[in-house]
């Protein structure tokens, strides 16, 4: 006997088998068994379990070159893979995906489903599909609805891969070194959207799988030098200037200002350089050049577009 696509998933199927009839005459029949006594019965049963899903949650990538792995820093955003593993067969689903404070919902997107796989959705469906909600209850959920996959034994097909995206929220909770963990819940709904339990045991029929990523910021400190330290009109100082991020995490538009003028000191353009150092050695900008301007009162402003964590900008003039 084959077990048929509208099998649950997971449960148990009875198969019972039971003797109607049977009697003491050998010259009556069923129906008429003459003279004998007649008998029913007894039944037996046979059971097949048929499998549980499966889910699993991993972080795939983040939005900033500058950031490694799964250290992410505030504004990025991050991307996860959700695979969700069925058994052959039917079962009334949902997908929900709770977002941690500090991370906020994006988007979702069906992108691995076969197409006899049968459900709400399809591959290709977005937020923008009506079944699924991105931003509910602080993260997302995927209404699969009655899914069947069909009984052809391929588990190659039996597979749905969901990618969703968050992205990193500047939060006063939030700070250098936290872990925000994220967690995808598949759960098994009964025909009332309740979540169905196990005969068993009563306990709900769920399955989750979570994904950490963990929180860089930088830390940027200045220090500015001059030699000589003594002199008088007509003089030339040389300054250096030395901002180093101690931090966990990349800088972003750094912005260093000096006001020399305000102190009786003139610059002279052509005397200005920028380096950017890291381990002792001076290295190739990230994320571009830098640059300066020198305003008409003055003023000499540094603009770094990006200072990794250990790398310092050294100006001189």
């Amino acid at each position: 006997a084959e077990i048929s696509d509208s099998a649950p998933f997971p449960g148990t199927i009875l198969n019972t088998a039971t003797i109607e009839h049977y009697d003491t005459d050998p010259e009556g029949t069923g129906d008429d068994p003459d003279d004998g006594r007649t008998y029913t019965g007894p039944s037996d049963d046979a059971e097949v379990e048929t499998p549980e899903p499966s889910i699993t949650k991993t972080f795939t990538d983040s939005e900033f070159a500058e950031t490694s792995g799964a250290s992410v820093t505030f504004g990025e955003i991050v991307t996860y893979e959700i695979e969700l593993t069925l058994p052959e067969g039917t079962a009334n689903l949902r997908l929900d995906d709770t977002l941690p404070t500090g991370l906020t919902a994006v988007g979702a997107s069906i992108t691995t489903m076969d197409a006899a796989i049968t459900s709400n959705v399809a591959q290709g469906d977005d937020e923008t599909s009506g079944s699924i909600n991105v931003g509910s209850g602080g993260g997302f959920t995927i209404d699969f609805g009655a899914t069947t996959v069909p009984g052809d034994n391929n588990t190659a097909n039996n597979v749905i891969t969901v990618t969703v995206t968050a992205q990193v929220t500047d939060v006063a909770a939030v700070n250098d070194g936290d872990d925000l963990t994220n967690t995808a819940t598949l759960s098994l709904l009964d025909n009332t959207g309740n979540v169905r339990t196990d005969p068993d045991t009563g306990d709900p029929l769920t399955y989750s799988d979570d994904a950490v990523v963990s929180v860089v910021e930088p830390d940027l400190d200045l220090t500015k030098t001059a030699t000589p330290v003594t002199g008088d009109a007509g003089d030339v100082i040389s300054f250096t200037l030395l901002s180093t991020n101690s931090g966990t995490g990349p800088a972003y538009d750094v912005v260093i200002s000096d006001d020399a003028a305000s102190g009786g000191f003139d610059i002279t353009a052509g005397t200005v350089n920028i380096e950017i150092v890291q381990g002792g050695s001076v290295v190739g900008p990230t994320g571009g050049a830098p640059s300066f301007s020198i305003a008409g009162d003055g003023t000499l402003t540094v603009d770094e577009p990006a200072l990794l964590s250990g790398q310092s900008v050294r100006v001189s003039y």
